[in-house]
């Protein structure tokens, strides 16, 4: 197993590794995710990048990478900047409102895109025209 993905917290508290384990524990699962409470398994870098990308969503900011033999970092930042550029105002809502749940809902559809390896732009334009279809006036 080889280290190709680590990063953490600010202040060190959380971290998420990635292995490369070539899929050797069962089936054709070639990458290990490992966050402080869960485990994942990817097969593809596009599938690595989704899981961190939820995992930066599931309320840990990884800001500190301090390995990347996938070159998926620079791609994560990009993201997750953009994401936060077009829909944070969302989280902002009150808890349980529409326009909160729709945030969540747009955090699922770009990790289950990245997943499927759309083309980051070709993700955030068809969430866009969506959110215009809804009446959703702010998109940056």
């Amino acid at each position: 197993m080889e280290l190709v993905f680590k990063a953490t917290t600010r202040g060190g508290a959380h971290t998420i590794s990635v292995f490369d384990d070539g899929g050797i524990y069962g089936g054709k699962d070639r990458y290990s995710i490992y966050t402080d409470w869960s485990t994942d398994y990817a097969d593809t870098k596009d599938e690595v990048l989704a899981a961190i990308f939820f995992a930066v969503f599931d309320g840990t900011r990884y800001t500190k990478v301090e390995t990347d033999l996938l070159g998926i970092s620079s791609r994560l930042v990009d993201i997750v900047k953009t994401f936060d550029t077009k829909y944070k105002y969302l989280e902002k809502e009150p808890k349980g409102s529409n326009a909160r749940t729709l945030y969540f809902d747009i955090v699922r559809c770009v990790k289950n895109n990245l997943r499927e390896g759309v083309p980051v732009q070709d993700i955030f334009n068809k969430i866009d025209e969506s959110l215009l279809k809804m009446g959703f006036s702010k998109v940056a």
